[in-house]
């Protein structure tokens, strides 16, 4: 018997001693696991907005103009975006406007130096002059109506949503 008890006493430390281990492990891997969440629900949130590319032949303050006049808001000319590639600066010029789908930025995709260097905002969309961003709050029906109202403005050629999971660049938006 006192063998027995000793076994069963081995067994109750060894598996004590495995619990105690694994509740010391569980903190740190829920801990990663929370971290890890906090990540994905924050580049959710980066991400949280539609991307429209719009063809259109013309100056971008044109186009603004042409977009205030359509959809009754105001945009206003904001600080270019600049990104720097080997060594180059490039700015892209940007506006902003409220107005009843949100704060609307318009940023064109194309940039040159004085050098004749082009770079583009969104290289693998490079056969859009510019991009618009609309906040996601939307709901798709209200989507589709702005996407309509860009596409009655005589100065844009093509007007198409995009899906911002398959931009690779899309880090350049968040300027």
């Amino acid at each position: 018997m006192g063998k027995s008890a000793n076994r069963h006493n081995l067994r109750e430390g060894n598996s004590s001693k495995t619990t105690r281990r694994f509740q010391a492990k569980r903190p740190f891997g829920l801990l990663f696991l929370q971290s890890v969440m906090r990540k994905l629900e924050q580049t959710y949130q980066l991400y949280d907005f539609h991307l429209t590319g719009i063809v259109a032949n013309a100056k971008d303050y044109r186009l603004a103009w042409y977009l205030n006049k359509e959809l009754r808001a105001r945009f206003q000319k904001i600080s270019d975006s600049v990104l720097s590639t080997k060594g180059i600066s490039f700015a892209f010029s940007s506006f902003s406007a409220k107005s009843q789908w949100g704060e609307i930025r318009l940023l064109k995709n194309r940039s040159y130096t004085t050098d004749n260097q082009t770079a583009y905002l969104l290289p693998e969309l490079n056969t859009f002059d510019y991009v618009v961003i609309l906040p996601r709050q939307n709901k798709l029906e209200a989507y589709d109506q702005f996407i309509r109202c860009l596409g009655r403005i005589k100065v844009i050629q093509f007007v198409k949503p995009l899906d911002i999971n398959h931009v690779k660049s899309k880090e350049n938006l968040i300027l």
